[in-house]
């Protein structure tokens, strides 16, 4: 395939998924040109190695043996660090790792705005060392079980959104994703119901890789959502909720 078309991205994972097959899910995961195979035994790991080796063959396509790893107990893919334990923060990539990141960050992030001036206060300081030790204790999240049901908690305030996606595992209640952001200039003229609302709703839009098509749970003020469903005539903005809302199965 020659290199720089457009398509061709699309059109590698294409093949891939074809050549490997869905039948292979969820031992082998194929992104573009990195093949992820998980086991839980050696003896699979095996198997499923030589599963996908027997396919490639079949369809002619070749490995370079210096860029493959095998027997790996983590690696670093796509951004993240994964283990038997669950999904490990990325020092690059670590803002779905902190719990309401764009709060704790919000002193940090406004010093960086154009024309404002450069004061480091107590504020700053402790928004920076909070952030340190959320980075230094490297929470672990674990991997989404898509026959379990998920929770989803969401929280508003004047500073910004924040959502948690968790689900009951066997050994206990674990995080599977974090998201937050701060709030936009209009969107801080919201009264506090519309926030709990818009809350959710950004939440569920931020969650929806894993949520759509199953039924789950959100924690959050429900009187704000019942006020949401039962308004008569709601402006453009409050009506595109609704119908958004409408897509997903949940409880409250």
């Amino acid at each position: 395939m020659p290199f720089g078309l457009h398509s061709a991205p699309a059109t590698f994972q294409r093949l891939l998924d074809k050549v490997l097959g869905s039948e292979l899910e969820p031992h082998v995961q194929v992104y573009l040109d990195d093949i992820v195979i998980a086991s839980r035994t050696f003896e699979d790991y095996l198997a499923h190695l030589s599963d996908v080796f027997s396919r490639l063959r079949h369809a002619r396509l070749r490995l370079n043996p210096k860029k493959c790893h095998f027997c790996r107990p983590s690696l670093k893919y796509l951004g993240h660090i994964v283990d038997r334990n669950g999904i490990r923060t990325d020092p690059d990539k670590y803002r779905r790792f902190i719990a309401n990141f764009s709060a704790i960050a919000a002193p940090l992030t406004r010093l960086a705005k154009k024309g404002i001036r450069w004061t480091w206060t107590d504020s700053e300081e402790q928004a920076f060392q909070q952030l340190k030790q959320a980075l230094t204790t490297t929470p672990v999240l674990a991997c989404p079980d898509f026959a379990r049901p998920f929770t989803l908690q969401t929280d508003a305030s004047t500073h910004g959104l924040g959502a948690v996606l968790t689900q009951q595992l066997d050994e206990g209640e674990r995080v599977i994703a974090y998201a937050s952001r701060t709030l936009n200039a209009a969107e801080r003229n919201y009264s506090a119901t519309e926030l709990e609302c818009f809350a959710v709703v950004w939440g569920i839009r931020r969650m929806r890789d894993y949520v759509k098509g199953y039924r789950f749970t959100v924690l959050t003020d429900h009187q704000a959502l019942r006020w949401l469903q039962r308004l008569e005539a709601p402006t453009k903005r409050l009506a595109r909720w609704v119908f958004e809302l409408q897509q997903y199965d949940f409880d409250i």
